[in-house]
């Protein structure tokens, strides 16, 4: 079992008016064990893309992870993601997303 936390800022020039935008990150992501080989996790995301703004967006859901054999992965995650901004709040938006990795 784990407990990742992540916090970020990034300045990024836009070289076609030649502006600077200033965004913050924040990822948490815990994995438990649930036996051998599989875990679930939860993963939440905040993002905010201009920090002189104030909209930001949230994402977040549950996830799992097998390990069947050695060298194969699996992962399955669903997401609800939200954006939020002083003018319009956005519906629900769900995705899902799923991975094989092979180790060879």
């Amino acid at each position: 079992s784990a407990i990742m936390l992540e916090y970020g800022q990034v300045t990024k020039t836009i070289f076609k008016d030649k502006s600077e935008t200033t965004s913050q990150y924040l990822t948490s992501q815990n994995y438990v064990r649930m036996r051998r080989g599989l875990h679930t996790l939860i993963t939440f995301e905040y993002l905010k893309e201009n920090i002189e703004e104030d909209g930001h967006l949230y994402r977040m859901g549950p996830g799992i992870q097998w390990f069947p054999i050695h060298g194969v992965e699996l992962r399955f995650d669903i997401y609800n993601k939200k954006s939020f901004s002083q003018v319009v709040t956005s519906e629900d938006i769900w995705d899902m997303a799923g991975q094989l990795h092979l180790w060879f």
